[in-house]
């Protein structure tokens, strides 16, 4: 039986508008933070709020960060726990879940966190993730990626731009034991501006009273061509300043 969640994450950021007072560092405002986790195979849905009391901001990073960890029981299947979730302008995505089959059967889940964004092409995107299997039961445990799917699936407007541990990645641990796997794609080029949000959905296969824990991150940044074009922007409008 297939659940899924869909946790959507927005924030407003510091629109920076140009002047002539002399520069000063830019400041990111608090972002708005609300979720809905819904379980689709029978419509249930519930509503979750992280507060920002919850998140710190790292000035020197530039980002997001939650503090501690968000806990929650998901539908009479699972319980689910969000150890580390960060981001930033770039943009940037990154999340540490860790999700409990509580049922005495194997089960699909998917699990989809976005973050609200806008950034143009071309760009450059890289992604990784860790999935960890973890055996409760004394029996052995066993995550895999559903038929014709991945575990890993990289999002931009909802559309899949890039994925990992496709189908038939499988990953076992013994009895009483761990085993983890990790995959990652480096930096490539993307012509697919960002124009709504970017996000992660992970889809995976679970025994039954096992726990899965996966650490995954999205970037997007701009191409070093167009870096240096705007950099060249920038000096040639210093010049004209200067005349």
């Amino acid at each position: 039986m297939r659940r899924s969640v869909v946790f959507l994450v927005s924030f407003v950021l510091l629109a920076v508008v140009a002047s002539s007072a002399p520069a000063s560092p830019v400041e990111i405002q608090p972002p708005v933070i609300e979720g809905d986790i819904i379980t689709l195979h029978d419509g249930t849905q519930l509503h979750a709020l992280i507060p920002l009391e919850e998140f710190e901001f790292e000035p020197e990073k530039g980002k997001y960060k939650l503090k501690g960890e968000f806990e929650l029981p998901w539908d009479d299947t699972a319980v689910v726990i969000i150890e580390e979730y960060e981001f930033d302008p770039d943009p940037s995505i990154m999340y540490h879940v860790l999700l409990t089959n509580i049922t005495d059967s194997e089960q699909t889940y998917t699990f989809e966190l976005s973050n609200v964004a806008a950034f143009g092409a071309p760009n450059q995107i890289h992604g990784s993730v860790t999935t960890q299997i973890i055996d409760e039961e004394w029996n052995g445990a066993t995550i895999s990626a559903p038929v014709g799917g991945a575990i890993y699936n990289a999002l931009i407007d909802d559309n899949v731009v890039a994925t990992m541990q496709e189908y038939d990645f499988s990953l076992s641990a013994d009895p009483g034991d761990v085993n983890s796997s990790h995959s990652s794609f480096g930096w490539q080029s993307s012509n697919i501006p960002v124009t709504q949000s970017i996000g992660i959905r992970l889809d995976f296969t679970l025994s039954a009273g096992d726990t899965a824990s996966i650490l995954s991150r999205f970037d997007v940044v701009p191409e070093p061509a167009t870096i240096c074009l705007l950099g060249l922007g920038a000096a040639l409008l210093r010049t004209r300043r200067r005349r």
